[in-house]
C-alpha cells in the first residue's frame, strides 16, 4: 500500500487585468454647504482574468506494505517521499457589486472629492493543471512513480469589501444640468476560493505491493483587485 500525503499550495493573490462595464445607484445628502453624506450600490460584468504557475515541492513518508487474499493488507516499512508538483492556474472575476457609503468634500460648487467603502460580492473561477513528479527512496535505489496530470476547476459567489475613492464634478461645458463626471478608484477584495487537483500514480520498478500512489494538491487562492473607472451620474431632483 502506498499513500502520498495531501499537499497545500498558497498561490499569492490575484491580480486580475480586463474590462468592466455596469451601473449604479445611490443617493446623497448634503449636511452643509461643504460636506455630502451618501450610500451608493452598483453592479457591473467583468472580464478580468490573470494567469500563473508555481512548483510546489511534496514531502512525507510512504508505506510500503503487501495485499494477499483473503489476508488484509500489512505495511511493511514506511520510506521517504519526495517529488514536486507543477501547476499552471487561472483565475476570473465574471462579475461583482458593491454596496457602499461616501463622505465627500465640495472643494469648489462644481467639484466634490470623496471617500468610500463596504461590501463588495462576486463570482469567482479559478482552474488549472497540476503535473507532480515523485519518487520513493528505498534502501539501495530511489524510485520513480509514473504520474499524470490532473485537471481542477472551481468557482462561488463570494463577499468580501471594497474601499476607495474619487472625484465627481460638473465641469465639462457640454454636460445637460444634473449631469456629472466621475473619475474613482476602488480597491476590491472578494476572499477566497479552495480547490483540489488529485493525482494517483504507480512505482515504475518492482515493489511488494500492488496498489497505487494517491495524493492531491490543495489551492488556496485569494482574490484582490484594482479598479479605475469612468462614468457619468445623472442627479434626480434638485
Amino acid at each position: 500500500m502506498l499513500q502520498i500525503p495531501r499537499h497545500e499550495s498558497k498561490l499569492p493573490g490575484w491580480v486580475l487585468r480586463g474590462a468592466i462595464g455596469g451601473a449604479q445607484f445611490g443617493y446623497n445628502y448634503q449636511i452643509n454647504p461643504r460636506w455630502v453624506l451618501g450610500l451608493e450600490s452598483d453592479f457591473q460584468g467583468s472580464g478580468q482574468t490573470g494567469s500563473n504557475a508555481s512548483i510546489d515541492q511534496l514531502s512525507g513518508a510512504i508505506c510500503t506494505g503487501a495485499t494477499s487474499i483473503p489476508a488484509p493488507s500489512h505495511c511493511f516499512q514506511t520510506n521517504p517521499f519526495v517529488g514536486s508538483a507543477a501547476t499552471g492556474y487561472e483565475a476570473k472575476i465574471g462579475w461583482f457589486g458593491t454596496v457602499r457609503g461616501r463622505v465627500g468634500f465640495l472643494i469648489t460648487d462644481q467639484v466634490l472629492v470623496y471617500g468610500t467603502g463596504g461590501l463588495a460580492y462576486g463570482r469567482v473561477e479559478v482552474s488549472g493543471t497540476s503535473t507532480p513528479s515523485s519518487s520513493a527512496n528505498f534502501v539501495f535505489s530511489t524510485t520513480p512513480f509514473a504520474t499524470a496530470s490532473s485537471a481542477f476547476s472551481a468557482a462561488k459567489t463570494n463577499a468580501g469589501y471594497t474601499v476607495g475613492g474619487g472625484v465627481e464634478g460638473k465641469l465639462l461645458p457640454w454636460l445637460p444640468a444634473n449631469w456629472t463626471w466621475k473619475l474613482e478608484y476602488l480597491y476590491l477584495d472578494l476572499g477566497s476560493l479552495n480547490s483540489s487537483a488529485p493525482f494517483g500514480g504507480t512505482l515504475t520498478a518492482f515493489v511488494p505491493a500492488i496498489s497505487p500512489a494517491t495524493g492531491a494538491v490543495a489551492i488556496h487562492t485569494h482574490f484582490f483587485d484594482n479598479i479605475v473607472r469612468v462614468g457619468l451620474n445623472y442627479k434626480f431632483g434638485n
